[in-house]
């Protein structure tokens, strides 16, 4: 196939693709860009330019930087440890058995669960009134424990980072799991026969071997730590006192609370920003692999 015919070709078939991604992610990006460069309420034609004066606005913003703090929290705490605790299950559940496999379904039940459903029913859990936490410290004697979990500055964002961990971790175990199983069982066996001991077949074979998954599982958690939305406004709407506002919680009160979308526009594109770099970062991170290295 001659070159002129070969780029043809590759144009027919890209062209398609190309013109969806243009069509629902290039085209509104560039229209959340320029809406971030108005004063408008989103419910009327009248808008007035005012360049980057929105953007100027966000980071003199007290509240913005908060909420940025607190998705941080929620990326870095509860990240790692939906990541770690799915992996810790995932070597636990090595060995197919039924009481294994009943675990495993068990874990993944919050991911069939829809959001709305999740929060409510531990806003419940969390009641200070009637949840099963509070009732359970005071059969243990433990009422000196007892909060109003979702009510206090200084329990609140615990609450809702240890219910994303609950929400993420049979996903992550999941996820580990498939590529545990993908090692090659004669490597762990001949390093048994070496004398490696469990840590050193972890950090020497298991690790290094999980590196695709760990590329994968680390962008994910990213991004949902970065874009966490749905738990936070369903749990606490952002309170107390802004104590749980993530960015795109932020965003939402602005937008389609006060109605300044030109301002929540502005935010939105900041985060998709931090997104992006965040996510390059960890690409540039992760460009090659260990076992690559050690040759």
């Amino acid at each position: 196939m001659r070159r002129a015919e070969r780029t043809r070709f590759i144009i027919t078939f890209l062209s398609p693709a190309l013109l969806l991604y243009t069509v629902f992610v290039i085209y509104p990006l560039g229209q959340s860009l320029y809406i971030s460069l108005f004063n408008w309420r989103g419910v009327s034609k009248r808008r007035s330019f005012i360049w980057l004066e929105n953007f100027q606005k966000v980071l003199h913003d007290e509240v913005f930087w908060k909420s940025l703090k607190n998705n941080l929290w929620i990326l870095l705490i509860g990240g790692f440890l939906v990541m770690a605790i799915g992996l810790a299950l995932a070597q636990s559940l090595q060995r197919r058995t039924r009481g294994g496999n009943f675990v495993q379904n068990i874990m993944l039940f919050p991911q069939i669960m829809s959001l709305v459903v999740v929060a409510v029913v531990w806003q419940f859990v969390l009641n200070p009134s009637i949840g099963l936490v509070n009732s359970g410290l005071a059969l243990l004697g433990l009422k000196n424990l007892q909060h109003a979990w979702l009510g206090e500055v200084t329990t609140a964002l615990p609450s809702v980072i240890g219910v994303y961990i609950w929400c993420g971790v049979g996903f992550f175990a999941l996820l580990f799991s498939a590529g545990l199983q993908n090692i090659d069982k004669e490597l762990k066996e001949a390093s048994q026969l070496d004398g490696a001991s469990g840590s050193q077949q972890f950090t020497r074979i298991t690790w290094p071997l999980l590196w695709p998954i760990r590329k994968v599982a680390t962008i994910y958690t990213v991004i949902n730590g970065i874009q966490v939305f749905a738990l936070v406004y369903l749990m606490t709407r952002g309170g107390p006192d802004h104590g749980t506002d993530t960015l795109l919680s932020y965003l939402y009160f602005h937008g389609f609370e006060n109605y300044q979308f030109g301002y929540a526009t502005a935010i939105a594109v900041l985060t998709f920003l931090l997104t992006t770099f965040v996510s390059l970062s960890i690409l540039l991170i992760y460009r090659k692999s260990p076992m690559e290295s050690a040759r």
